[in-house]
């Protein structure tokens, strides 16, 4: 059975990679997938998120940088090392890498395991945002096994690290402040 996963994975990262592919989309998904690689825009991004907001978007901005945070070291420091799975370019022939290569391991995928992250947060607070912010997520999943350096199971893989992350912040936020709530009504 497990053959036959990674099989199926194996094809349908050729058909993301090299089968399902346009000229334009091989302009702009490496600019969309690069864009996250740096985090700055990310924290720009959470900080106009603090100011617009107020007291609200305080709190998710910052949900939003502790998700950033905590999924670089879940899978940077954790996930990728135990896991040690091969890049796509490095393991299968006639891969269409369209951005540097690069040395870190590939399971699972750090950009879907934050974008994911960062969904789950917004849309607890935002509800409203959630389709949004799930199909910005899904879009950047997806840009990693079309420049070629995810298989679609390092995808999902980052999109369920993502989501428990996430959840994990969103279900924490509440308990403190319960905790809060609580301890001012004892006063």
């Amino acid at each position: 059975m497990w053959m036959a996963l990674t099989e199926f994975d194996t094809a349908l990262f050729t058909l993301l990679n090299s089968k399902w592919h346009a000229a334009w989309l091989d302009w702009a998904m490496p600019k969309i997938t690069n864009f996250f690689i740096d985090v700055y825009p990310f924290v720009v991004l959470c900080i106009i998120v603090m100011i617009a907001g107020r007291a609200r978007g305080l709190v998710t901005g910052a949900l939003m940088v502790l998700a950033l945070a905590f999924s670089n070291v879940v899978t940077g420091s954790w996930l990728k090392p135990l896991f040690g799975r091969p890049r796509p370019f490095a393991a299968l022939e006639d891969v269409r890498l369209l951005i540097p290569p690069p040395a870190s391991m590939s399971f699972p995928s750090t950009h879907a395991t934050i974008s994911f992250a960062v969904a789950v947060v917004v849309a607890f607070r935002h509800p409203r945002a959630a389709v949004w912010i799930f199909g910005w997520a899904v879009l950047m999943a997806y840009t990693r096994a079309y420049v070629g350096v995810h298989y679609p199971s390092d995808l999902l893989g980052g999109a369920i690290a993502g989501t428990l992350i996430g959840w994990g912040l969103v279900l924490t936020e509440k308990g403190i402040r319960r905790a809060a709530v609580r301890t001012v009504k004892d006063r």
